[in-house]
């Protein structure tokens, strides 16, 4: 199946003015985007002694978690045929984020989503159930997680899953870097069958220090080549498409012509 998703999910709101340029890459709440289609979250965690965990883009926080949880949980319940797939993908803050504290964040996941959580034993080798397993065990959450020994203790967890990103501020760069994953990616010996193809451009360092190529304007560069992409040539070859500043794109209803099809 293909499915729309959107690269830093929570990064939609809650940093100052000056910053958001280069740390904003949506402008859609969690529960809109959702709303909208959206059945890719990608979320990445820091801890903050005296504050929790929240949402981060690398070293910078820019909101609270539990929040977000909480939006994901209210969909799934008003929604329970809809499958979504959340992908805690990376922990940047602090630098060595303990087991401990995979375990405190990992128990604050489960009260709010747990029961909606698919077990990763649902997996067959080779490739993930079919939609009408997950309906049939109405839990419609799949939760990637990248630290191994967490997911190695949490049954109800799935290993991490494999993000490919074409670190460019060019769009030809990007187009070939995304045909040359779907032509070379080998999915043997895979621990998660799902797969996400990062559609965006990455700014350079050079580009913050020069306030050059802000996150928007390279969303806009990206999106509607993005959108031809894939419901002109790849859509029937990818898994999950993460994009920047979403509805700039067509993704959600290409997918829904792509996976009807």
């Amino acid at each position: 199946m293909l499915i729309p998703g959107t690269h830093n999910s929570g990064s939609f709101a809650g940093v100052v003015a000056f910053l958001e340029d280069y740390v904003l890459n949506q402008d859609r709440s969690v529960w809109t985007q959702l709303a909208f289609g959206i059945r890719y979250l990608d979320f990445r965690i820091g801890y903050y002694n005296g504050d929790g965990f929240f949402i981060n883009h690398d070293l910078i926080r820019v909101t609270k978690v539990i929040p977000l949880l909480k939006e994901i949980k209210k969909f799934l319940q008003l929604a329970p045929k809809e499958i979504v797939f959340l992908d805690f993908h990376r922990f940047p803050y602090p630098t060595n984020f303990t087991y401990n504290l995979h375990k405190k964040f990992i128990d604050i996941v489960y009260e709010e989503l747990g029961i909606f959580a698919l077990p990763s034993t649902s997996m067959e080798v080779g490739g993930g159930p079919t939609v009408n397993e997950v309906w049939k065990q109405n839990k419609t959450l799949i939760i990637s997680y990248a630290d191994k020994d967490t997911v190695r203790d949490n049954p109800w967890l799935w290993h991490p899953l494999s993000q490919y990103w074409g670190d460019t501020t060019k769009v030809p760069a990007l187009k070939n870097y995304i045909q040359k994953t779907i032509n070379e990616r080998n999915p043997l010996g895979s621990t998660n069958p799902n797969w996400a193809l990062m559609a965006e451009l990455t700014p350079r360092p050079i580009d913050i220090i020069f306030r050059r190529n802000g996150l928007r304007k390279l969303a806009h560069d990206a999106n509607v080549e993005v959108t031809k992409w894939f419901r002109d040539q790849w859509g029937k070859k990818s898994n999950i498409v993460a994009t920047d500043y979403f509805l700039g794109n067509d993704m959600i209803n290409v997918a829904m012509s792509i996976n009807s099809s």
